[in-house]
């Protein structure tokens, strides 16, 4: 007897859940073709939400990065407390929507996420303080646990930033 495939559960896992899903009305969709349902457009909603819940992480873990490399990197002293708040709410909206293909998924596009914070905060220091678009590392020099979990960087010592 052929084993049974494990299907996702929307409960435990809503991101994997919603593209299988979506597969699986596609699949519907050639047996039965003369169904009056918009397989198509039904699929593509749900793979949508999939979609969305990925951008939000993506979009959450950029601002954690962000905002660690703020800490790590930037000379300034009073947003300090703020850059930890923002870092802790951020973790904490990620947790609620990270399932576990989206964190494998989010962990291995770490680089590209990283090289997107980046970007993102050269442009958003260049007039508040553009000397720290050179002290960023062009690598992360944080693990995913690190920068999804507990961790906070110690602030740079006598000007010079480290992480």
């Amino acid at each position: 007897m052929p084993d049974t495939p494990v299907l996702p559960s929307y409960e435990e896992d809503f991101y994997a859940w919603a593209l299988d899903q979506a597969e699986r009305l596609r699949a519907q969709a050639a047996l039965r073709p003369n169904e009056p349902l918009d397989w198509e457009n039904l699929a593509e909603e749900i793979e949508g939400l999939a979609r969305s819940d990925w951008r939000s992480c993506a979009s959450l873990l950029e601002q954690i990065l962000i905002h660690l490399l703020k800490l790590a990197f930037s000379a300034a002293e009073a947003p300090r407390a703020h850059w930890r708040k923002e870092v802790a709410t951020f973790r904490l909206d990620l947790e609620e929507l990270l399932t576990p293909v989206l964190r494998r998924t989010l962990e291995a596009d770490l680089d590209q996420r990283y090289a997107r914070a980046v970007r993102r905060l050269r442009i958003e220091s260049e007039d508040v303080e553009p000397a720290l678009a050179a002290r960023l590392p062009e690598t992360c020099p944080w693990s995913f646990e690190q920068v999804v979990g507990d961790f906070f960087p110690e602030p740079p010592a006598d000007g010079e930033a480290r992480p």
